[in-house]
């Protein structure tokens, strides 16, 4: 029994110790200016995310449905290395990247996070209100939010448990010159300690524009 219980820590150490590892140098990999935006964000530490994978579908206007696999690594600090799988013309593209508890992911080829909280406190309660703002790749987004009432997980995926607070967020942007409306709907997971974005509708000097996400499988691993 005492050599059963030892096999069984060391498994666990050896386990563990990869997927520290896998994140450490995934984290090292980033630009030394984007480790120092994502060490000053308040939302990053404290929270751990657990392992899972899901499938979400994806639509934009105009567009095709997608669907996507992403398999989260368990994460001590809400930034969980995400593994993120898609079938395209035939051809299967992995990418792996670092999520920042959902709300956007990073990589090395990445030279600044240009992500600002405003009043965001985790874990995040019911009627809570923050704003952010995001500047990169030729965009500003400026948005305020407010959350909801609690709602049961069930909701997004009936294999999901636990309680989610919707949030509803809206503000403008400019990209490339235009000038855009935005109204975006988010949930806070609370089993995860993530973020997930359902949707978000734009109005643009070039029409309506609207992309939708849903999840269609869910697994803890």
């Amino acid at each position: 029994m005492k050599h059963f219980f030892k096999s069984v820590l060391v498994y666990f150490s050896l386990c563990f110790g990869l997927l520290h590892l896998t994140w450490a140098s995934e984290l090292e990999k980033l630009q030394p200016s984007v480790q120092q935006e994502l060490k000053a964000l308040s939302i990053i530490g404290g929270l751990p995310t657990p392992a899972f994978t899901w499938t979400l579908e994806k639509q934009r206007t105009s567009k095709g449905k997608r669907k996507l696999v992403e398999q989260f690594l368990s994460s001590a600090n809400g930034l969980p290395v995400m593994i993120t799988t898609e079938i395209r013309d035939s051809r299967e593209i992995v990418k792996q990247r670092l999520s920042v508890r959902g709300l956007m992911d990073v990589d090395s080829k990445d030279t600044t996070l240009g992500l600002k909280l405003i009043d965001l406190v985790l874990p995040l309660k019911s009627g809570a209100k923050f704003s952010f703002e995001l500047t990169r790749d030729h965009r500003t987004v400026t948005k305020q939010c407010l959350a909801s009432e609690r709602q049961e997980a069930s909701s997004l995926h009936p294999l999901m448990s636990g309680l989610i607070i919707p949030i509803t967020c809206i503000g403008s942007a400019t990209y490339h010159g235009l000038n855009i409306k935005s109204t975006s709907e988010l949930v806070w997971i609370e089993s995860l300690n993530l973020f997930l974005a359902l949707s978000e509708v734009a109005e643009t000097p070039l029409g309506i524009f609207a992309e939708s996400t849903r999840v269609l499988s869910f697994e803890f691993r």
